[in-house]
């Protein structure tokens, strides 16, 4: 049975909205993995997005052992507009992840509209569409009110390589601004 016959066939699956932010969180965790490094799930029992981190991304062997703290988002109505992807993030979410005196990422899971898209079968792999993109918010202004379109550059899609490069800035004690620009974590 495919993944739309199912979706058609069943009253009692999550709602597309409901399905997202667990989507990007396995991405996520899928890239880490692969990478080397460990993920924790943020298990509040509460709330789980309390403090926008959906989960953390660990090293180890490094003389300073810093984690990556990440907010995880997933769209299918924002599409990439030339080299930059448009996300629309809230004060609280933003606010929060700028200020996060640990190093804090959003990644945005960019997805087909229809959900059946999502992922994708085949005899010797099994291919989660579309890609993520991650964005770091250190050096911005605070958020005052409402909320803010980012414009987050496709060359930041969230893979093995950016990954690594983002724990090695950690494992030095680095970290990168908003715009690019190696800052002291």
């Amino acid at each position: 049975m495919s993944v739309k016959e199912a979706v058609d066939e069943s009253g009692f699956l999550l709602c597309k909205g409901d399905r997202q932010e667990p989507f990007s969180i396995s991405y996520i965790s899928s890239i880490a993995t692969a990478t080397g490094y460990g993920v924790e799930p943020n298990m509040s029992c509460l709330n789980p997005d309390r403090r926008s981190i959906d989960l953390t991304i660990t090293q180890q062997g490094y003389p300073i052992i810093q984690d990556l703290k990440v907010q995880a988002k997933c769209t299918y109505y924002h599409q990439p507009k030339g080299d930059y992807l448009p996300f629309t993030i809230k004060k609280k979410n933003f606010n929060e992840i700028k200020n996060n005196r640990n190093p804090h990422i959003l990644v945005v899971a960019n997805v087909p509209r229809d959900s059946s898209d999502w992922v994708k079968y085949n005899l010797g792999s099994t291919e989660l569409k579309n890609n993520c993109y991650w964005y770091s918010l250190r050096g911005l202004a605070d958020l005052e009110k409402g909320s803010v379109e980012l414009k987050i550059p496709l060359v930041q899609r969230f893979d093995s390589m950016q990954l690594s490069r983002l724990m090695n800035l950690l494992g030095e004690g680095k970290f990168l601004s908003f715009d690019n620009q190696v800052i002291d974590a």
